[in-house]
């Protein structure tokens, strides 16, 4: 059966046709395991072919994601876990190919390193996000403006000199960074946990800039009671206007260069019986055990 896809598209492939893999529907009916074996036959005809790659890629995700749904744990490490296996799967899969695919590569080597990161900020011993970056930094680039991603992460993170990176920004990338030296932001970052199990470190990322100052409220709700009723996390957020919080933390970020920082909660772990919710400025944001919701700001 693979003999016969081989030889179609050896024959399609060449002019008038000039068609290659993907161009039937039975293409799209091949497994994974099919996918590696017609490498295996004809490496010269498929190695440079970036719909085979993409294909074997989105079959791989679809893998993760069915297994992703069978996995009774929720945390965020175990998820990031399952990520990162997939991720590493779908490199390995791209391994074989030409530089052709190395924009693949890049996408999917940017994506391990985000989720690296998170796990790199609990456990500050792992060196595999180093050798990450290693990989994502030595894989060759075929165009001069490859270095714009690099330059706007250094600029942004105020590292180096800014007026020397950016050289390599486009005009209009220039005046989307002044637009952000300009005005402040104060968010949730997305690295930040989305769930809470019983012992867990309370332990959240928030995305600032130009941000001075930042007051943060600790609020404890009981929640046995509602969990004991309806066995379910606590739907949307709750308004804790003119409740006082149980702690209160003052956050001076005035030295502060990067765009992120860690809030964590000072005191024990976060208990199955408690839902906690950290208001920042004005505006709150509650996190149980399904997140976090609502917005954030602060003083410039």
């Amino acid at each position: 059966y693979l003999d016969v896809v081989v030889e179609d598209i050896k024959r399609e492939s060449v002019k008038p046709t000039n068609r290659g893999f993907g161009f039937r529907q039975v293409h799209s009916k091949l497994s994974v395991p099919h996918l590696n074996h017609l490498l295996e036959m004809e490496p010269t005809l498929f190695r440079d072919n970036i719909k085979f790659a993409v294909r074997g890629v989105q079959l791989l995700q679809a893998e993760a994601e069915d297994s992703k749904k069978e996995l009774l744990d929720r945390r965020d490490s175990t998820q990031n876990t399952k990520e990162l296996e997939h991720l590493s799967a779908c490199l390995a899969f791209t391994s074989v190919f030409s530089g052709r695919l190395n924009g693949l590569r890049l996408i999917l080597l940017y994506q391990k390193l985000l989720l690296l990161q998170c796990r790199h900020w609990r456990d500050p011993t792992d060196s595999i996000l180093l050798q990450t970056l290693l990989e994502y930094i030595q894989l060759p680039r075929s165009y001069a403006g490859s270095m714009f991603p690099m330059a706007r992460c250094m600029i942004k993170t105020g590292q180096g000199n800014p007026l020397e990176w950016s050289k390599h920004l486009p005009q209009q990338e220039n005046n989307y960074l002044a637009k952000l030296s300009s005005s402040s932001e104060l968010a949730f970052c997305d690295s930040s946990p989305t769930y809470f199990g019983p012992g867990d470190e309370l332990v959240i990322h928030i995305r600032a800039r130009n941000i001075k100052h930042v007051t943060a409220h600790l609020y404890e709700f009981r929640s046995a009671d509602y969990y004991s009723r309806f066995r379910k996390e606590i739907p949307g957020s709750i308004n804790v206007d003119g409740l006082l919080p149980n702690d209160e933390q003052h956050i001076d970020l005035s030295h502060f260069h990067g765009f992120q920082f860690r809030f964590r909660e000072p005191g024990p772990n976060v208990e199955s019986s408690l839902s906690k919710c950290l208001k920042m400025g004005k505006l709150a944001a509650l996190f149980s055990e399904k997140g976090f919701y609502d917005t954030l700001n602060g003083s410039r």
